[in-house]
């Protein structure tokens, strides 16, 4: 069921419809989205102003804190600068510092045993605030150096490093026997003295501030309505804690933190708080909500403050926001309908004027032009530009008639041209006593590239290889004009003659002037030899049967057909049994890869030698593919072909005289040499039968029974094949020009001829019959797998039964 049947029919009506719903979806997946945003912005902006305030706050410090660490530092410049004479004057001393700072609880002298500086005899002095106001005087007893009494809070730290706490340091909470009742915070400033340009340590002067003290000072630091403060020493441990509220809030408050000091340890965000200043969420272990805590350092103190305050505090009013949202998404999409309502009624004006058009043209009225547009809007611009397109497909249509007919042309052309092509190379060719296989793999429809291989009289056969020079039509009709003169001249001449032959010819009319690179080979399978000429082409490969490998780079002359007037030398190398040649083009040896890399002839060497043992077709797929897999997928570099040739055993020549007593010896010769080769009794009767028949003609009808006349036979076996060749000089002989032969018909009927032949042919697996230079030349192929009709017959009978 489509969704369109429930669409109203108006167009400016359904894109009005259509973009309500997409902006109400749009604004339904959104609107959520925006409100969790809207809140993390305003969480984030309250987080970032707090710790803009808490940074205030701990840069500045409470002013108070300030001018008593800065009375301390006044304090100890007075010492330096003037000595006074009594103890009273030192307590006037310290009496008028603690006058001038109402928060401060108490202020303390301690001196080196051995300092220049103090009074003489005493220690360490210290002035507290009384109960009723006044001044109470003590004079310490303990040693202040010593760290396991009172002194190593405010004292033994600053000794230790005094250069380091110039500008004053502050202790951590303690209680010592001379303060009363409170803990106390000392901010300790080393007194020094110069002797000998160095700066000594003389003692430290030092302020009081109690515990509670400090804890209402962090109490008025209100950045929020709910609020827990704490000062964490380097260990994390809580040395301080308030937080606001009733008294006795704060008194439970400040004795769950006395008593769980270390909870903060097993905070993994306390344990990371590198930064002077920061925040984090985590859940507050003493009342169980999700807090924030912002911490930073104090002046001169090693305490963290940490000032922790409840999430939900800091995030702004929800339903506000939800309201806002949705308020501005109502406000969006009555707007977009609206804008959509408007902008489709400008659209559809124009459509019904378009639509006559188109129904025009589907009708293929292709002159019938439309109005032009009744607004000036975009439609206008699609109304003018379908009346140009109108236009356009009339000439388009015009000259696409004018194009198909073309390449009709040029496909007829190309067609014609491959057919040619195909029909210039050779079929299947079986020899005596070798094999031969060849192969091409043209770049384009049509390649430059040829191969050929053609029997000679004498128990020879022809072998080229070619590559003509360009693609396309003009390559492949070169082509096949070089391999027919070829083939004429080899019959007739020796082959530097018949090379030099075709040289001139091709180079007497070639008005484009291609050439093309040759190599041809006349293999005498009898005499185990191949007779060569290249001009011009890649350096054949022969591999001997006894491993090594030997390249025939000799050169008899250049490319044919670029220039008349040349000889060509011919040269003679060893065939024997087992030996493999290989002819091939540069499709395959400069074949690139992606990285221009030629895949070269040491790599099809490496083919050749690994499938030394396979057969020829097997070697050259293998070789063929390997080409194509280093080109890759892209377009292939050139035409691929690939000429093999194995020497087998050496066939068994024989020559014989024209007279009829000579049949039966050589039926003899066949039958026996069949029977060599492992062919069953039923088989070798009928190659013997067909090999009769065949020298019965070539004796009473080629030659005449003249015992003057010979013809020649050749026999071997190749691979599983049983080959014979026959040659004789009598006339012309075209099966084709026999009646044909009614098996059916009576004997008496029958016509005269044709029922031999009909028997060669049923008892061979090849029959082929070649005319070369006065000579008739019948090449018969049986393979050692094919059944006599004796044995076929009584396995079809087997057949039968078993039915």
């Amino acid at each position: 069921m489509s969704f369109e049947r429930y669409l109203p029919r108006s167009l400016r009506a359904r894109f009005t419809l259509i973009s309500l719903a997409c902006a109400t979806v749009i604004f339904l997946l959104t609107g959520p989205l925006t409100v969790w945003q809207g809140r993390q912005l305003l969480f984030e902006r309250e987080v970032h102003n707090l710790l803009a305030k808490l940074d205030a706050v701990v840069s500045k410090g409470d002013s108070e804190l300030h001018a008593i660490r800065l009375q301390a530092i006044v304090l100890t410049d007075l010492i330096e600068q003037w000595d006074p004479k009594g103890l009273d004057s030192w307590y006037e001393v310290m009496e008028s510092s603690l006058r001038r700072l109402p928060k401060a609880h108490g202020v303390r002298m301690a001196f080196e045993t051995e300092s220049v500086l103090g009074p003489k005899g005493i220690r360490s002095m210290y002035l507290r605030r009384g109960e009723e106001g006044e001044f109470v005087r003590f004079v310490v007893n303990y040693d202040p150096a010593d760290p396991e009494l009172p002194g190593g809070k405010w004292y033994a730290g600053v000794k230790a490093s005094p250069m380091t706490y110039m500008e004053g340091v502050w202790s951590d909470p303690y209680t010592a026997p001379e303060v009363v009742p409170d803990q106390v915070f000392t901010c300790s400033v080393p007194v020094t003295y110069v002797e000998s340009m160095n700066h000594l340590f003389a003692g430290v002067a030092a302020i009081d501030v109690t515990v509670q003290s400090v804890r209402e000072t962090l109490r008025q630091l209100k950045l929020a309505d709910r609020f827990q403060v704490f000062l964490l020493d380097p260990g994390q441990r809580i040395t301080l804690a308030t937080c606001n509220g009733g008294e006795k809030e704060r008194e439970e408050f400040e004795r769950k933190a006395a008593e769980n000091a270390g909870v903060f340890r097993d905070f993994s965000e306390m344990r990371q708080m590198g930064n002077s200043l920061g925040w984090f969420v985590a859940t507050n272990p003493f009342t169980g909500e999700e807090s924030c805590f912002f911490y930073g350092d104090l002046p001169h103190n090693p305490a963290k403050l940490v000032y922790v305050i409840p999430k939900r505090e800091l995030e702004g009013d929800e339903n506000l926001l939800v309201w806002a949202v949705a308020a501005l998404g109502v406000v969006g999409i009555s707007g977009m309908g609206l804008l959509t309502r408007w902008s489709a009624g400008l659209v559809t004006r124009n459509l019904n004027v378009l639509r006559k058009g188109v129904e025009n043209l589907r009708a293929g009225n292709l002159r019938s032009r439309i109005p032009p547009a009744v607004s000036h809007d975009e439609t206008a611009d699609v109304i003018a530009a379908f009346n140009g397109m109108v236009d356009e497909l009339q000439a388009a249509f015009l000259r696409a008639e004018e194009f198909a007919k073309q390449q009709q042309r040029i496909a007829t052309e190309f067609e014609l041209a491959r057919v040619i092509q195909q029909s210039a190379l050779p079929g299947q060719i079986w020899i005596p006593g070798g094999k031969i296989h060849c192969t091409t793999m043209p770049a384009q429809e049509i390649g430059g590239d040829f191969y050929d291989a053609f029997v000679l009289p004498g128990g020879r056969v022809a072998l080229a290889v070619g590559d003509v020079s360009g693609k396309g039509v003009s390559a492949a009709m070169f082509m096949v004009r070089a391999s027919l003169l070829l083939r004429t001249a080899t019959s007739a001449l020796d082959l530097r003659d018949a090379v030099a032959q075709v040289n001139a010819m091709l180079s007497r009319t070639n008005p484009e002037m291609m050439f093309v690179t040759l190599f041809v080979a006349v293999w005498d399978l009898a005499g185990q030899t191949l007779c060569c000429v290249n001009a011009g082409h890649n350096p054949p490969v022969l591999l001997r049967a006894g491993g090594e490998v030997e390249m025939l780079s000799a050169r008899s002359g250049p490319a044919l057909g670029a220039m008349g007037g040349i000889t060509f030398k011919e040269f003679e190398v060893p065939f024997r049994q087992g030996d493999l040649l290989a002819v091939y083009t540069d499709g395959i040896s400069e074949a690139p890869d992606f990285f221009g890399a030629q895949f070269g002839v040491a790599r099809m060497v490496e083919k050749f030698e690994g499938g030394r043992e396979q057969e020829l077709g097997d070697i050259a797929g293998e070789v063929v593919r390997s080409v194509l897999g280093w080109q890759g997928g892209g377009e292939r570099f050139d035409d691929i072909t690939l000429l093999l040739a194995r020497a087998g055993g050496g066939a068994k020549s024989f020559v014989f005289s024209a007279d009829v007593a000579e049949i039966e010896r050589v039926v003899e010769k066949v039958e026996e040499e069949a029977l060599a080769g492992g062919m069953g009794a039923g088989s070798v009767r009928e190659v013997g039968l067909a090999a009769c028949e065949v020298v019965t003609n070539i004796i009473t009808h080629a030659l005449g029974a003249d015992p003057g006349k010979t013809f020649r036979v050749d026999l071997a076996w190749t691979g599983e094949n049983f080959v014979m060749r026959f040659e004789d000089g009598g006339p012309p002989f075209d099966p084709e020009s026999l009646p044909t032969a009614d098996l059916k018909a009576r004997l008496e009927d029958r016509p005269i001829g044709g029922l031999g032949w009909v028997l060669i042919n049923k008892v061979m697996d090849l029959v082929q019959m070649e005319r070369v230079a006065d000579v008739n030349i019948l090449i018969l192929s049986r393979s050692l797998q094919k059944l006599s009709m004796g044995e076929e017959k009584k396995k079809n009978e087997e057949k039968k039964e078993k039915v």
